[in-house]
């Protein structure tokens, strides 16, 4: 018998056990880095739409506290027949860089969707006034999308002397005037959709961005779905202002509009946003990334003028196909983006269909 055999098993079962082994490691190297970099995918995400998530839940938080404090009065003060909604502050949601109101937001992009401006009791004042410690003090608030440089939002004290490159984003911004300068009670109630509201054109100048990379801002207001199945029964066109159909009188015989002087009962809020990595690869110049311009309404390549596109008109079929063409056209340039969709109850809403 030869002595050396089992010497020789033993090396085999040794190199056997030594290939079973690298094989174990290498899967589990495989598990970890997958698991590694599934942890690391997930991080980003979270990172990347962090800024998004803070400012869709401050909006949401500001806007649920939206007022008009509406009361009843006489349909004229000479002749009264009956009584009336009446209301001194106004609630408006617009296409976002509305034509009829070219110095709303001059810088607002025309294809993010749309702008909402309204009163709430946030009581802020400049500090400068004896109001200064009133809590409960009215303040005009309003939200919208605007595109440009970050330059004006920069502190002079890490700019001063220093040449930095401006970064051109999609922003979400807000504005909250201080109760001293609320213009709302100096502005004559108008009786269409296409009175300019006054008291709103101040509050561009004093925006603020809350979130970046937010393309589109998309605000619709509803009645009970229970109740509204289509979702156009407050509008027809995702626009809402609570000054129009303001009627004269009864004896004219023009009922009030469903929005006359009243708030919508809900407000289905969504934003989409995408990553800053997306951002950085799509800045050009000075000029929105024509593919996000593109996919804003509908994938033309020629954005339309304001009044075509995307999210025009309010429908639960028509904001789903909207929806499914914008994310469909996101995912076609590969571009990593996050939806975050809300329902907003009005507390003050009063909400009734009848006069």
């Amino acid at each position: 018998m030869n002595r050396r055999e089992p010497q020789a098993f033993t090396l085999i079962e040794l190199l056997v056990a030594m290939v079973v082994t690298l094989i174990i490691i290498a899967i589990m190297l495989a598990v970890f880095n997958q698991a590694s970099l599934t942890m690391r995918t997930a991080t980003a995400k979270i990172n990347a739409f962090q800024s998004a998530q803070a400012g869709f839940d401050i909006m949401t938080q500001r806007l649920s506290d939206a007022t008009l404090n509406t009361y009843l009065d006489y349909d004229s003060v000479t002749a009264p027949t009956t009584y009336l909604r009446r209301s001194d502050l106004d609630f408006y949601i617009g296409q976002n860089g509305n034509t009829f109101l070219p110095t709303l937001s001059p810088a607002a992009n025309a294809n993010s969707g749309h702008s909402i401006y309204f009163q709430a009791p946030e009581g802020y004042s400049n500090g400068s006034t004896a109001y200064a410690n009133t809590s409960g003090m009215l303040n005009a608030c309003g939200y919208f999308i605007e595109f440009g440089p970050d330059t004006t939002y920069r502190p002079t004290l890490f700019t001063s002397g220093v040449t930095i490159q401006p970064r051109y984003r999609y922003r979400l911004m807000q504005a909250i005037q201080s109760t001293e300068y609320n213009g709302i009670y100096t502005d004559v109630e108008g009786i269409s959709v296409e009175s300019s509201p006054a008291w709103i054109l101040p509050l561009n100048n004093m925006a603020l961005p809350i979130a970046e990379n937010v393309i589109a801002l998309i605000i619709w207001p509803r009645e009970d779905p229970s109740l509204d199945l289509i979702g156009n029964v407050l509008s027809t066109d995702y626009q809402y202002n609570s000054r129009q159909g303001f009627p004269t009188t009864a004896a004219a015989g023009t009922p009030a509009a469903y929005q006359a002087e009243q708030l919508p009962p809900i407000l289905q809020l969504t934003i989409v946003a995408i990553d800053e990595v997306s951002a950085i690869r799509l800045q050009k110049g000075t000029t929105a990334p024509a593919v996000i311009e593109a996919a804003l309404t509908g994938g033309t390549e020629n954005p339309p003028a304001n009044g075509a596109g995307l999210f025009k008109t309010a429908s639960a079929t028509q904001y789903a196909s909207d929806m499914a063409s914008l994310e469909n056209n996101l995912n076609a340039c590969h571009i990593r983006y996050q939806v975050l969709t809300a329902s907003v109850a009005l507390r003050e809403s009063k909400w009734s269909s009848g006069q």
